[in-house]
């Protein structure tokens, strides 16, 4: 029988299979799920806290948006560092 989890590539995947494990003549349920950390994310802030933020060197963007021909507004972001893990990590086994 093939052992899949040595043969095939789940990155970036999620999955689940039905495995069987001959030692103990027992079926296992297999998930497949790759945590990936969240050094950071963006934040929608006001033109203050943008200021604030980018004089105590935190990375920031502005997005300019139209209104009409002549009209603009602006969205101000900033880069907030987090501790964060993208996908299932709180699941544990049994």
């Amino acid at each position: 029988m093939l052992d899949s989890t040595k043969s095939r590539d789940y990155r970036g995947l999620t999955g689940s299979e039905i495995t069987w494990d001959k030692g103990l003549n027992e079926f296992n349920l297999t998930s497949h799920q790759e945590n990936i950390p969240i050094d950071s994310y963006w934040k929608l802030v006001s033109e203050e806290e943008y200021n604030y933020a980018k004089e105590h060197g935190l990375r920031g963007k502005i997005d300019r948006r139209k209104i009409d021909e002549n009209e603009f507004y602006n969205l101000y972001y900033i880069q907030v560092p987090s501790k964060r893990l993208r996908g299932n990590s709180a699941y544990k086994e049994d």
